[in-house]
């Protein structure tokens, strides 16, 4: 006899949208049950481009981001005869804290170095991606969840999207065997840890407005994540105002500080004489080098750390009107949201919030009121609570590049 049983690890979607018709051999009874997992998909993420670093690919016809075959992620995992009582009250199991890799003949994700077989009583897992975190870094799990201490921002270029999990309890091999949409893995949910920034360009002129560099620096790239879970407070997992889950980033006084010299590049001119043209409608960097290849450009979004917008956070933007070069720097924490109306409000964005996207719209407009306001208005597109900033170019920016 053959059912279907999906090895599955998911994030954020429901059982049913990971179905495939992969057909798997039903163990016999007292046979002993391999623990794998199918591809993850995203937390709260919405039809978007993709991006270098952020996780996704998008399937055809559908939202559902999946994991790339080429990464791994790190499972955490404890073993208890009655239901969670907290971690620590548990017993470790043989996969606590291994790497799981794609496995193609699992079609899955497994430990390559071990196989690892269900219990006879229950489970609880975590995990946290990627495996590999190209860094020198204590990466540990218990009763208040992940901890990361001295994480760094990596080099553009190199960042990837750091992830932490919702712990998932309670597990039993018949359990994953039971129900319409039987599986026989592990209902993982990934969450984002960093905040995702993205560019996007519109010119209202006839002017050739041309972007050649954007620069991000004054901002933190070091700090210690912490999961913040609340076990004396609840055992389930509530990231609610009032829940017993509150993730965070420290950051200590001193922490590394990326200075003008050593900035963040979210985009850069692969050739001097070119760049990316300003469109008359709204659009993000990645968009018009499709259109126009020949613009160059290499990095469109960076991956970067959730914290407190100091005095010292700039943007710097370098661009060309009719050929004549400008540039253009903005205190970030000077952001002012928009209203549903299209008001300015008086309520600045002051910090980044982790899990989201924000995308900094560059406007180039002759009649612009001031080239210091930047405006932020609630976007439907990408992370949870994104936002879209405008920044506002003008005639005036011209200058003598000192």
């Amino acid at each position: 006899m053959k059912t279907r049983l999906f090895l599955a690890a998911l994030a954020g979607v429901a059982l049913a949208s990971c179905v495939t018709d992969k057909e798997y051999d039903v163990p016999a009874q007292n046979e002993k049950v391999k623990i794998a997992f199918d591809s993850p998909v995203m937390y709260n993420n919405d039809t978007r481009a993709n991006y270098y670093g952020e996780i996704g690919e998008i399937k055809s016809g559908s939202t559902i981001h999946t994991y790339p075959k080429s990464e791994g992620f790190v499972v955490y995992a404890v073993e208890h005869e009655g239901d969670f009582a907290g971690w620590n009250a548990a017993t470790e199991h043989a996969l606590n804290d291994k790497t799981v890799t794609y496995d193609a003949d699992l079609d899955g994700w497994a430990d390559a170095t071990q196989d690892h077989y269900w219990p006879a009583g229950k489970m609880s897992f975590a995990a946290c991606s990627p495996a590999d975190l190209e860094q020198s870094v204590s990466r540990t799990y218990g009763a208040e969840g992940l901890t990361i201490t001295n994480f760094t921002v990596p080099e553009v270029g190199k960042q990837y999207d750091l992830m932490f999990s919702k712990r998932a309890t309670n597990k039993t091999s018949s359990s994953m065997l039971q129900g319409a949409n039987a599986f026989s893995g592990v209902p993982i949910e990934f969450q984002h840890a960093l905040s995702s920034i993205h560019f996007s360009l519109r010119n209202t002129t006839e002017a050739e407005v041309i972007l050649k560099k954007i620069s991000l620096y004054g901002i933190h790239e070091t700090g210690t994540f912490k999961e913040g879970i609340d076990e004396d407070k609840s055992l389930g997992y509530d990231r609610s105002e009032s829940g017993n889950v509150t993730p965070e980033w420290e950051i200590a006084e001193g922490a590394t500080f990326v200075s003008e010299d050593d900035a963040y590049k979210a985009f850069e001119a692969g050739d001097a004489e070119r760049g990316a043209t300003f469109p008359l409608s709204a659009k993000y960097i990645a968009d018009i080098l499709v259109d126009n290849v020949a613009d160059g450009g290499t990095n469109h979004a960076l991956l970067l750390l959730p914290q407190e917008l100091t005095d010292n956070a700039m943007l710097k933007v370098e661009y060309t009107i009719n050929g004549s070069p400008a540039i253009k720097k903005v205190y970030l924490k000077n952001a002012l949201k928009l209203t549903a109306d299209g008001e300015v409000s008086s309520t600045a964005i002051t910090k980044w919030e982790m899990g989201t996207k924000y995308t900094y719209r560059l406007y180039y407009s002759a009649e612009s009121a001031s080239q210091d306001k930047i405006y932020f208005s609630p976007s439907s597109e990408g992370w949870k609570d994104a936002g879209v900033g405008v920044i506002e170019l003008k005639n005036t920016d011209l200058v003598d590049n000192d």
